[in-house]
């Protein structure tokens, strides 16, 4: 098995099978700091792990969103053991019925 299929099995074993997981979401801030570079804005939010992704249910005009909505580019840290990169989505209103499985899994 290789690492990665390694890491995706520990991954479903520490945060799947239904379990709400908090984590750190890691964004780029719209506003760039004194110098003028890019700045991180991070923040704890709850989460349902499934198939390698992580769902967080939020409001689309939150800073996390339109951050997102920029520069899908994150970062995601667990309590104590995990970080990674990768891109975030935004799947659209929570209550659509496309969004309707995963709603009723979080």
């Amino acid at each position: 098995m290789s690492k990665y299929e390694n890491a995706m099995k520990l991954m479903e074993k520490l945060c799947g099978n239904g379990k709400e997981e908090v984590i750190a979401l890691a964004t780029i801030s719209l506003s760039p700091n004194v110098a003028g570079s890019p700045r991180p804005a991070v923040r704890m939010v709850c989460a349902y792990y499934e198939n390698g992704m992580f769902y967080v249910s939020t409001d689309a005009r939150k800073n996390k969103m339109l951050q997102i909505e920029k520069n899908n580019e994150v970062s995601v840290a667990g309590l104590n053991w995990y970080t990674f990169q990768g891109r975030a989505e935004n799947l659209g209103w929570v209550k659509d019925e496309k969004n309707a499985e995963i709603r009723a899994k979080f």
